[in-house]
């Protein structure tokens, strides 16, 4: 359908938007059967101990290697009006992060504060201000993350290509490509 087989799949939470833990282990078994690894971090509507299949990693507060690329995982939100099971205050965000060190992938769940990632339908910003301080001091080349199922866009922030695909259930997705240089394509099903 779309040219080539991907080499890894990455999941920025929220597989679940009402916490359905039934639905979440169905999802997660879907992955285990597919021919390609999958790295992952649990959403705010997910609780950080996930049961995964043999291929899936979830690499929430965890760095993991892929081709030579570091990917670094941050699970979880800044705190929502929702009062979700994976909230966490900006410093206990940033001290997770810092203890990745620099990676060349940030998989977060929380969108970095003030651009076109965490914008939410009503105009405010709700992204993560760690995410954002952790994009200026470590550098990655590539930031995948989620939370604000509406804020679909790439941007490029302090160098790092940054992409929210949209919510899967709206069928977005990204294809990204990282050969020397990184390139990201916003997709629909």
């Amino acid at each position: 359908m779309f040219g080539r087989a991907a080499d890894l799949m990455v999941i920025s939470g929220d597989v679940t938007t009402s916490g359905d833990e039934a639905f979440l282990a169905r999802f997660l078994s879907r992955l285990g059967g597919l021919p390609v690894p999958v790295f992952m971090v649990p959403g705010n509507n997910e609780g950080p101990e996930l049961n995964v299949p043999g291929n899936v990693t979830n690499i929430d507060g965890k760095v993991a290697e892929f081709r030579g690329l570091r990917f670094g995982g941050l699970g979880g939100s800044n705190p929502t009006p929702f009062n979700t099971v994976n909230e966490y205050s900006e410093a206990q965000l940033w001290d997770k992060l810092a203890g990745l060190g620099k990676v060349d992938v940030l998989v977060s769940h929380s969108p970095p504060f003030g651009t076109s990632l965490d914008t939410s339908g009503y105009g405010g910003h709700l992204g993560s201000r760690s995410v954002m301080r952790y994009l200026g001091e470590m550098r990655p080349r590539l930031l995948l993350c989620g939370h604000i199922h509406t804020a679909r866009a790439v941007e490029v922030v302090g160098g790092c290509t940054c992409c929210n695909p949209g919510s899967a259930s709206s069928g977005g997705f990204a294809i990204v490509s990282i050969d020397g240089e990184v390139s990201v394509e916003l997709k629909t099903l």
